[in-house]
C-alpha cells in the first residue's frame, strides 16, 4: 500500500520561527560555514556538512518522530523555504547540501511504502545516508517526455538502460531515486521511480562536471541494472506525479534559497556603500546608489511575499503548481539583479575572484535554469492564465494601503486584456503566454506584499508592465484608465526607492 502522506502521531510542540532563525544562523555561525571553508574538493559531497546538519536535526524538522523526525509533517513546505533562505544567506554551498537530501527523499516521503520509510529516512534524518534525484538526461531537461532512460520488467525484477546528466550528489550518494520510461514507445507519460542504491549492480555514478559554482555533480550510466520490485515508489507509470511533484513542492523553496542570497548581497552592498569613500562622501550619499539598493529592498520583499504564499497554500493541501512557478521565477530573477547591482556598487573589488560577491554572482546565475527553467516557469504560468479565461474566471483583487487604487485599476485592466485575447484566440499562442506570465508575475508580487513603500513601488512597476505587454502584443483592453492610475497614485519609482534605501540606513543606524 502506497502512502500519500506520512502521519505517525500529532507533531510536538515546535520552536518558534524566529528560535529556529536564531539557531540555523548560530549553527552556520559557528559550525557550518567553518566546515565550509575547510573543504576544498567540491567533486564530491561533503559529508561533514550533512551530518553537522542533521546533528540539528533540521534534515527531520517536518518528518514524523517514529523516523528520527520532529514530526512538523504539517509545515513541510514552510520550514523547508525557511531553512532554504537561511542556508542560502549564509552559503550557497550549505543550502544545495541540504536541499539535494530533500531532493532526494520527496518522493519517498509521499509516495514511499511503510518498508520504504522504515529502511530509508533513518538515515536521512541521521545524516548517515546520502540522496540524489536523478531526473535529467543528457538530451532532456525540462523536457521530461524526452526521458530515454527506459526500465522493463523481467519477472518480479526491473532492469534499467540509460543515462542521466546533471545529477546533484554523484558521484557518492549512497541512494538515487530513479525515473524511468516503462510504457511502450509511444506512451512518454507512462514513468516509474526506482530506489537505485549505489553498489547495484550495472550502476555507475561518476562525477566529472565543473560547474561555475561547483558541488558533487556528475552522470549516471545504468547497463542491465536490475532491481527488485520492492525498490519501485509509488505504482507502474505513476513516475511523472513523483518526479513533478517533487518538483511543485522545491521550487518555492529554490526561490527561497535565492531570497537568502540576494539579502546576503543587499547586507554586503550597504555595508561597503556605508563606509566606502567617495566624491567627498561615501558611496551611499550617492542618489544612484540609494536608487539600487531600494530597488533591491523591494524585489526583496516582493519575491519573500510569493515564496510565503506558495509554501502556506502548499501546506494547506492545496495545488501550487502556478504559485510555485510564479514564486520561482520572480524570486530567481530578483536575485540575480539584486547580486548583479550588489557587484556593480562594490566596484572592481566585486569582481574580484573569491569575493563573497563574487562567489554570490556565482552561486545564484544557475537558480534561474535548475529545476525548471525561467522559460518553463512562464510555460506554466502562461498556459494557467490563458486556461483561466478560457473557462470565464476572473480574479479581482483584495489589497489594503496605500497601492489599493492602483492594483485594482492594474487588475481590472489586465483582466479586460486577458479575457479580449482568449476571445480572439491569441492566448493560445506561447509568445502571447510570456507576456501573460511577465504581467502576472509583477501584479501578483505586488498584490500579495504587505501594506508600505514597496508595495507602491511593485504596484507601479506591474501598472508599467501590463501597459508595456498590451502595447507589445497589439492591444486588446484600454489604458487610459491604468494611465491615470499610476498618475493619481501620487509616487513614483524614484521616489519610493530613495525613501526605502533611506530606511534601511536609519535602521542600519540604530
Amino acid at each position: 500500500m502506497q502512502a500519500d502522506t506520512i502521519t505517525t502521531g500529532e507533531a510536538p510542540h515546535s520552536e518558534s520561527d524566529a528560535a529556529l532563525v536564531a539557531r540555523i544562523d548560530r549553527l552556520c555561525t559557528e559550525t557550518l560555514l567553518p566546515i565550509v571553508h575547510g573543504w576544498s574538493d567540491h567533486a564530491v559531497t561533503c559529508r561533514p556538512l550533512i551530518e553537522a546538519i542533521a546533528a540539528e536535526n533540521l534534515l527531520g524538522l517536518a518528518l514524523p518522530e517514529g523516523y528520527g523526525g520532529q514530526g512538523q509533517v504539517d509545515r513541510y513546505s514552510a520550514i523547508l523555504c525557511l531553512l532554504r533562505e537561511r542556508f542560502g544567506y549564509h552559503d550557497a554551498l550549505i543550502d544545495t547540501h541540504f536541499a539535494v537530501q530533500g531532493l532526494g527523499t520527496s518522493a519517498i516521503v509521499r509516495m514511499g511504502t511503510a518498508e520504504q520509510h522504515a529502511r530509508y529516512l533513518p538515515g536521512l534524518t541521521a545524516g548517515r545516508t546520502l540522496f540524489s534525484f536523478a531526473l535529467t538526461e543528457p538530451h532532456s531537461g525540462s523536457d521530461v517526455l524526452g526521458m530515454k532512460t527506459r526500465a522493463h520488467r523481467d519477472g518480479n525484477d526491473w532492469v534499467l538502460n540509460g543515462s542521466k546528466m546533471f545529477i546533484s550528489g554523484a558521484p557518492d550518494a549512497d541512494v538515487y531515486i530513479t525515473f524511468a520510461r516503462t510504457g511502450g514507445e509511444e506512451d512518454k507519460r507512462s514513468v516509474t521511480a526506482f530506489l537505485v542504491e549505489k553498489d547495484t549492480p550495472g550502476f555507475t555514478a561518476r562525477g566529472g562536471i565543473d560547474l561555475q559554482a561547483p558541488h558533487a555533480i556528475g552522470y549516471l550510466d545504468f547497463d542491465d541494472c536490475r532491481l527488485p520490485d520492492s525498490q519501485r515508489i509509488g505504482e507502474v507509470g505513476d513516475g511523472l506525479r513523483a518526479s513533478l511533484g517533487t518538483l511543485e513542492i522545491f521550487r518555492p523553496s529554490v526561490g527561497a534559497a535565492t531570497i537568502g542570497m540576494a539579502r546576503r548581497a543587499l547586507d554586503l552592498a550597504l555595508g561597503f556603500a556605508g563606509g566606502r569613500q567617495a566624491f567627498g562622501g561615501t558611496l551611499a550619499d550617492l542618489p544612484g546608489i540609494r536608487l539600487k539598493l531600494g530597488r533591491m529592498a523591494a524585489l526583496i520583499q516582493g519575491g519573500s511575499a510569493l515564496i510565503n504564499r506558495a509554501a502556506t497554500m502548499r501546506d494547506s493541501g492545496r495545488s501550487t503548481l502556478v504559485e510555485g512557478a510564479i514564486a520561482k521565477a520572480f524570486s530567481t530573477e530578483a536575485a540575480v539583479e539584486i547580486i548583479y547591482e550588489a557587484q556593480q556598487i562594490h566596484g572592481g573589488r566585486g569582481v574580484i575572484v573569491g569575493q563573497e560577491i563574487e562567489m554570490l554572482s556565482r552561486a545564484v546565475r544557475p537558480t534561474t535554469i535548475y529545476e525548471g527553467a525561467s522559460e518553463v516557469q512562464r510555460s506554466i504560468i502562461g498556459k494557467a492564465e490563458a486556461k483561466r479565461a478560457a473557462a470565464g474566471g476572473s480574479r479581482g483583487t483584495a489589497v489594503d494601503g496605500p497601492a489599493t487604487a492602483l492594483l485594482a485599476g492594474a487588475r481590472d485592466c489586465y483582466e479586460a486584456w486577458l479575457a479580449a485575447a482568449s476571445v480572439d484566440g491569441r492566448t493560445q499562442q506561447p509568445a502571447f503566454q510570456v507576456r501573460l506570465a511577465e504581467s502576472a508575475m509583477a501584479l501578483e508580487a505586488a498584490e500579495t506584499v504587505a501594506p508600505g513603500d514597496a508595495q507602491l513601488y511593485l504596484a507601479l512597476a506591474a501598472a508599467r508592465a501590463i501597459i508595456g505587454n498590451i502595447q507589445r502584443t497589439g492591444g486588446g483592453a484600454a489604458i487610459d484608465a491604468l494611465d491615470r492610475a499610476v498618475a493619481d497614485a501620487g509616487a513614483h519609482e524614484d521616489g519610493l526607492a530613495l525613501a526605502i534605501a533611506n530606511a534601511l540606513f536609519a535602521e542600519a543606524a540604530r
